[in-house]
């Protein structure tokens, strides 16, 4: 960060041809806009594989249905103003290693493991409504709190997401689900109004109760399984969104309390079906479809038996893709060890030993074998989850 005009571009051209490193129009590359510079050091071992940027500091008037700010010139003070919490408005002096809190609020917020604006929440938020995500990141990632005049700004601008791009809601929420306990950001997100913003098929599964012969809650079952994943983006969207079909599943049957009829049940298991269609839905636009087709083949077939007997179609043993048998013991495992509205959650014991009677009926018997031996990390990670 420069404090002088123009002082972003004006510093990385100096050093680029300082290090002999300059070429004209291409490093540094210049975004007069903001005041930004990005550049490469070649010639130094240590800096040699790093994008470094440079920016002028700057501050910024943002129109009502536009995330893309106006910028001018402005002083240190007020580019930690704008910043989006206080814990990222730190500023180090290159030249005498002093570390800067600018708001007098960033050193006491990382000690004692809060997030927080610098500025009038509302004013951050209205300003881009994208921050509100950030927030929600931050929390999740690092598990501190959110102090509660920055909550109740997120609260108050929830509606304002509609302004930005499904692609910039796609990119934080993604990051979410990479998080440490990645249900503790989904959660923020549905109780802030955040959800219905970014992905409402998962708000409409709060509520999904099901009968005694299926999982409970779906949405407590989903953020269950999410949790039990291992931080990999297709393995953490395929647990979010194995159960969405359910959303289209009728309330009465859903929430019966009795055995269902076979028609009933019928009707059921057509949330694979509806399941893989909203996936396609969701992520159809992404330029990556191996995970998309990952999780299009675990939201349809992860009810599939590996002796044939499950559904929607009734494969069996390799023919059910690798992905979707992987899910099954994860589905079941968490449907036994958690604890429903209806039972206590069932002695670990006891779960593993479920899974291990399915072994080569209703489960494919190298992976329960796998399962098995893993036992202890899974037992740890339950814990983990559980707590």
């Amino acid at each position: 960060v420069c404090d002088i005009q123009q002082g972003g571009g004006g510093f990385a051209t100096w050093l680029t041809c300082k290090t002999g490193c300059y070429k004209y129009d291409s490093n540094p590359v210049i975004f007069h806009q903001y005041g930004t510079a990005k550049f490469n050091i070649k010639s130094s071992d240590l800096f040699k594989d790093i994008d470094i940027e440079c920016v002028t500091t700057r501050k910024e008037q943002y129109h009502t249905n536009s995330r893309n700010p106006q910028t001018s010139f402005g002083t240190i003070e007020e580019d930690a103003q704008r910043r989006d919490l206080t814990i990222n408005a730190l500023y180090l002096n290159i030249s005498t290693g002093e570390i800067i809190d600018m708001n007098g609020k960033g050193f006491d917020d990382i000690e004692n493991h809060i997030i927080r604006t610098p500025s009038d929440p509302n004013i951050i938020f209205k300003e881009d409504p994208l921050r509100q995500l950030r927030v929600i990141r931050f929390a999740t990632r690092f598990n501190w709190g959110i102090e509660s005049k920055t909550w109740l700004g997120i609260v108050c601008n929830a509606y304002r997401m509609n302004i930005i791009s499904q692609e910039r809601i796609t990119d934080e929420f993604n990051k979410i689900l990479l998080c440490p306990n990645p249900s503790n950001g989904i959660r923020a997100l549905y109780n802030s109004g955040l959800l219905g913003c970014s992905l409402p098929e998962v708000k409409d599964l709060v509520g999904c109760t099901q009968g005694k012969e299926h999982f409970g809650d779906v949405f407590e079952h989903t953020m269950m399984v999410l949790d039990n994943t291992k931080p990999i983006l297709e393995h953490r969207l395929a647990a979010l969104f194995h159960d969405i079909g359910k959303i289209v599943v009728s309330d009465r049957i859903l929430k019966k309390p009795d055995r269902l009829t076979t028609e009933e049940f019928e009707e059921i298991k057509c949330h694979t079906t509806e399941g893989k269609r909203i996936v396609l839905e969701i992520l159809g636009n992404t330029e990556e479809p191996d995970y998309v087709n990952m999780a299009q083949d675990i939201v349809f077939s992860h009810h599939e038996k590996w002796n044939g007997q499950g559904y929607p179609q009734g494969l069996k043993g390799d023919e059910i893709p690798l992905s979707a048998r992987i899910m099954a013991i994860a589905d079941v495992f968490d449907a036994v060890s958690a604890k429903r509205c209806y039972r206590d959650a069932m002695p670990l014991d006891t779960c593993f030993k479920i899974i291990e009677e399915g072994r080569g009926q209703d489960f494919d018997p190298d992976l329960v074998d796998l399962f098995l031996e893993a036992k202890d990390e899974v037992i740890e990670m339950h814990r983990l989850t559980s707590d």
